[in-house]
C-alpha cells in the first residue's frame, strides 16, 4: 500500500478478487466534521474515516465495526443518510453560494482562496447549529464552537485558512 496524496492510497491487488483492509482512525475534536471518541461514546464522521475505491462509490460495500470492549451496542438517532449533515449541507448549499471563479474545484487538493469564505462560513455556522439542535452536543459545546469559529476568522487576516 502506497500513499500517493494526502487522501489517496494506492493498493496493488495483484489480481486478487477480495481485499480486507484494517486501519485505525485518529480522532481530534468534538465537532461535526471530525470524528470523536472517548470512554463513553463515539461520533463517527463518515467522510473522514470510511475508505472507498476510486470509481466504485456506486458499488455496495460492507463495514464491520468492532466497538470498544465495554460498549454493548452500536446505535444512531438518525435515519441512514448518504453522508453526514455538514457534508450534505455543504454540497447542497455550498455549490449555490460559491463564486463563479471557483465553479471547477479539485476536491482532492487543498483549495486556499479568500473567495471560499462565504460558502464555508455559512456551512460551518450551520454545521454547529445542526449538531446542537440534533442534541449531539450540549449548548456549552455549541457556544464554544461558535466562539472558536469567530476567533479563527478574526485572526485570519488573509482569508485563506483551510477549513
Amino acid at each position: 500500500m502506497t500513499k500517493t496524496r494526502k487522501n489517496i492510497w494506492s493498493v496493488n491487488t495483484a489480481g486478487i478478487s477480495r481485499l480486507k483492509i484494517r486501519y485505525h482512525v485518529n480522532t481530534f475534536g468534538q465537532t461535526a466534521e471530525n470524528s470523536f471518541i472517548d470512554d463513553e461514546h463515539a461520533y463517527l464522521s463518515a467522510p473522514g474515516i470510511f475508505l472507498y475505491a476510486a470509481g466504485m462509490l456506486h458499488q455496495s460495500s460492507v463495514i464491520h465495526i468492532k466497538p470498544y470492549k465495554y460498549w454493548t451496542r452500536i446505535s444512531t438517532s438518525l435515519n441512514p443518510l448518504k453522508d453526514d449533515p455538514f457534508t450534505l449541507f455543504q454540497l447542497w448549499n455550498g455549490k449555490r453560494l460559491i463564486p463563479a471563479s471557483l465553479k471547477s474545484l479539485d476536491y482532492n487538493r487543498k483549495n486556499n482562496t479568500a473567495e471560499l469564505w462565504l460558502a464555508d462560513g455559512i456551512s460551518h455556522y450551520y454545521k454547529n447549529l445542526i449538531m446542537h439542535r440534533a442534541a449531539l452536543y450540549p449548548t456549552e459545546n455549541y457556544l464554544d464552537n461558535i466562539a472558536g469559529e469567530f476567533t479563527r476568522l478574526m485572526n485570519n487576516h488573509e482569508g485563506t485558512d483551510e477549513y
